[in-house]
């Protein structure tokens, strides 16, 4: 009863045990790890209760922790309250089981010890046994774990980067302050003001896509012809021979009048 519950071999049990629960979590059926466990917690707590360093209030809280913590797991999903308390019922009610009904200063430190041992035996061992064992359902659909990842390499994006958009003109559905939303090629897409705000209906024309936010910025008035293009000085010179074609049509008018006006004179 004394080896049992040394300090040095105290931690072993205590780590052994909870060890095999969490082997037992982690494979879909009962079996050898659950009994070593279950049996290296009862020496641990039985040898602590013959020589009188734990009572049953002890087991009682320990008792309660775990069932916390297995309601937690199994039942409730994620990762709370009732995770929370479990744990601490454990470790408080292991520590307690160490000291005994008048502890002395060094009873203190001894307890300290031993289950500073034991969580940092169960923290290296219970990260490999969860990094290498199989994953169970009873683990994994309590929401504590993901099971699936979404990553770039298996074809998760988190936006989609909307590059054929750049150059296309639209017109602003809503008030840009400096968001709201646009419709281009008869698509309603949100959009953002590259500066100012931007009135609804106003023309704008996406300048650049970064991810989800497509920039636009507004056309200014007569700098576009329905087309995408601007009539540029081309076009205004090709409308100034028709001009001057018009001017000098209206020119020989003027001798013409001038002509009656003359020959109105000598008559009288």
């Amino acid at each position: 009863v004394r080896f049992f519950s040394h300090p040095a071999v105290s931690p072993f049990l205590l780590s052994l045990g909870f060890l095999g629960l969490i082997i037992e979590v982690k494979t879909p059926t009962f079996g050898l790890a659950g009994l070593a466990g279950m049996l290296s917690l009862s020496l641990f707590f039985g040898s602590h209760l013959i020589i009188g360093l734990a009572g049953w209030e002890d087991l009682l809280l320990v008792g309660a922790g775990v069932l916390f913590v297995t309601a937690e797991v199994l039942l409730i999903p994620g990762f709370g309250l009732f995770g929370i308390l479990g744990i601490a019922g454990i470790a408080g009610g292991i520590y307690m089981s160490l000291l005994g009904s008048l502890p002395a200063a060094q009873d203190f430190s001894r307890a300290a010890g031993v289950l500073s041992t034991t969580v940092l035996v169960l923290l290296i061992t219970g990260w490999a046994l969860l990094r290498h064992l199989p994953k169970s359902n009873r683990l994994f659909q309590s929401g504590i774990f993901l099971r699936a990842r979404t990553d770039r390499a298996i074809g998760y994006e988190s936006t989609e980067t909307r590059a054929d958009l750049v150059g296309v003109e639209g017109v602003a559905a809503t008030d840009l302050r400096p968001s709201g939303t646009g419709i281009f090629r008869d698509e309603r897409i949100d959009i953002v003001s590259e500066a100012e705000w931007i009135a609804q209906g106003t023309p704008v024309r996406v300048v650049s896509a970064e991810g989800h936010r497509q920039v636009v910025r507004a056309i200014p008035a007569g700098s576009s012809d329905g087309s995408g293009e601007s009539p540029g000085p081309e076009r205004l010179s090709d409308r100034e021979p028709a001009l001057e074609q018009a001017a000098s049509s209206e020119s020989p008018s003027a001798p013409e009048s001038a002509s009656e006006t003359d020959s109105t004179s000598e008559a009288e």
